[in-house]
């Protein structure tokens, strides 16, 4: 799924639109601009960055904000919601394939007894 946000920059406090794509196994942010043209067909999306579903985390922030991190490099982003359900469900949508990850992993590691 997908839905429109703003990316909030730690140095320059810029807001940009963006575009967010959830995956089984990553979160591909985009930039996004509409269309302005009259007789173009379709709006313009462009890679940004990419979030690994098992090494991200997901936390609150205020209002309509959550910040998505990644676990490994340290590279995290503020996401602004339209509005506070956009936020929750989108929230509740990534933190839901994180334990999903998750969960698959601590099935592989448990060792299994051979005969």
């Amino acid at each position: 799924g997908s839905n429109f946000f703003s990316k909030i920059m730690k140095k320059n406090h810029q807001d940009i639109s963006v575009h967010m794509f959830l995956f089984v196994k990553s979160l591909v942010v985009c930039f996004y601009k509409k269309n302005a043209k009259e007789f173009d067909l379709a709006d313009e999306y462009r890679y940004w960055t990419m979030f690994r579903i098992n090494k991200m985390k997901i936390e609150n922030g205020e209002k309509k904000e959550f910040i998505v991190s990644d676990t490994e490099t340290g590279q995290s982003i503020t996401l602004v919601a339209n509005t506070l359900e956009d936020k929750n469900g989108w929230v509740k949508r990534i933190s839901r394939e994180i334990r999903s990850v998750d969960k698959k992993v601590m099935k592989l590691m448990v060792p299994t007894a051979s005969i």
